[in-house]
């Protein structure tokens, strides 16, 4: 792979020379106005991009760089940053991940925020990647990231391969008991998965893991009574360029706390501003806010919309907003849901079928309507996120929320719901499916102390 990438530079480099001679520039940041997509574009089509078949030939082995290679390398000082930021956001970020070690000036490239910056408006168009995460019961403080892959398909049916390799495996020393691995996974945020450790009753802690960068981050303790409630969130202020951890703590007297730790220092902050309700299960980060379904049992009559607390990471002030209208008051259950940066509402009409609700512009719009009919048993059911630009749907059944026992894809667009079939599942362990969207952002830029 790495021939391939540093042949392609080489080849461009040349072509500009000739043809397209611009003057040298400093770093990215010195660009007052960058050339148009067109030009871009055309720069790239005079280079014979690799086949996918040669893509993988080169993943299934990986050489060191010859001395040619290098060379090829050395010659990337001959193209104007612009171009080879615009040449690296069109590689998949995992293998991005596997060429920073290549060389000092790829690894300058693949860090810098401005690319992260085109690769993830590029990245939004992409498939959504499916991680599993693990937990073994004989090994209960060992959790392992494995990836999901489509293998193959057929009418009705979709196959999975869960990926032998690991993306990551962690140990968490400080958990005190066995956590259901959903219980575990708190959300995610930028690329940055975050899970929660329990420290006997007395602190909550939180672990923040890049699957695919292995880099990891651990947030300092917080202290909380054993009588206590709390619920938690990640977001990214971008007037601060900061990533911060939010808490809110209360009792059955209704006692509401809310904790701020902010990324790179060693402490929470108590804040004054509070929720106007308790709130409850995950939380999801899009347009710089964090949003959480407010509890169930605050509505007293059953024409009443549930609401939904947000909090704004810049100002760091609450607000609500209601929740869809729904189609009839039947016994439901519903479920806040991250679809690609974009808050998500589920409606699961129990027996009958499932809504699903996407927030644009501060107005609710129906995603999705699903008949709960064969092959959908009639059990427990999660939207576990969307697939892709067609806005598919993955669904998990079980015998509770939290236990998926089947896998369900919904496509929008022609109305079939697929089952999928996951192979390379072990028994012995509680596991649970996310939706991963990959990222090149990184916090150690940011803070030097995140470890590898």
């Amino acid at each position: 792979m790495w021939k391939i990438l540093l042949s392609l530079f080489s080849k461009l480099t040349q072509r500009h020379a000739k043809e397209n001679p611009i003057p040298r520039l400093k770093c990215s940041r010195d660009i007052a106005e960058l050339p148009s997509e067109p030009y871009l574009q055309s720069s790239l089509d005079k280079v014979e991009l690799p086949s996918e078949a040669c893509l993988q030939s080169s993943r299934d082995n990986v050489e060191l760089p010859s001395e040619p290679c290098l060379q090829s390398s050395r010659d990337m000082a001959e193209l104007p940053p612009e171009i080879i930021f615009n040449i690296l956001s069109r590689v998949p970020v995992k293998y991005l991940v596997r060429s920073r070690c290549l060389s000092k000036q790829f690894y300058q490239y693949i860090d810098d925020s401005y690319l992260h910056m085109i690769y993830n408006k590029r990245a939004a168009e992409d498939p959504t990647q499916i991680i599993m995460i693990s937990q073994n019961h004989a090994h209960p403080k060992q959790v392992c990231i494995q990836s999901l892959h489509k293998k193959n398909s057929k009418q009705g049916s979709i196959v999975l391969s869960l990926k032998k390799d690991s993306l990551l495996k962690l140990e968490c020393e400080k958990l005190s008991r066995v956590y259901a691995a959903s219980d575990m996974v708190r959300g995610s945020c930028n690329g940055w998965l975050y899970l929660s450790q329990e420290y006997y009753s007395q602190y909550i802690g939180f672990i923040l893991v890049h699957p695919l960068k292995r880099e990891y981050y651990e947030v300092p303790r917080v202290w909380h009574s054993y009588h206590e409630q709390f619920t938690c969130g990640l977001g990214f202020d971008a007037s601060t360029n900061t990533f911060k951890m939010v808490c809110v703590f209360y009792k059955k007297t209704r006692d509401l706390c809310t904790m701020v730790h902010v990324l790179g220092t060693g402490s929470w902050r108590n804040m004054p501003q509070v929720p106007s309700y308790p709130i409850e299960g995950q939380a999801v980060f899009a347009q710089g806010c964090l949003y959480w379904l407010t509890e169930k049992r605050d509505l007293l009559m059953a024409d009443v919309r549930r609401k939904i607390a947000w909090f704004d990471m810049s100002n760091e002030k609450f607000g609500l907003i209601d929740s869809p209208k729904r189609i009839d008051d039947d016994l439901i259950r519903e479920q806040l849901v991250d679809l690609q940066s974009e808050v998500g509402y589920v409606y699961h009409h129990t027996f009958r079928s499932i809504e699903v609700w996407v927030l644009k512009q501060q107005e609710w719009v129906m995603h999705c309507q699903i008949d709960q009919k064969t092959p959908l048993p009639l059990r427990s059911i999660r939207v576990v996120g969307r697939l892709n630009k067609d806005g598919d749907i993955l669904i998990t059944v079980g015998r509770t929320i939290t236990d998926a026992r089947q896998f369900f894809v919904y496509k929008v667009q022609s109305g079939v719901l697929d089952e999928a079939n996951i192979v390379g599942m072990r028994d012995g362990y509680s596991r649970t499916i996310c939706m991963y969207p990959t990222s090149l952002n990184s916090i150690r830029n940011i803070y030097p102390s995140i470890k590898k």
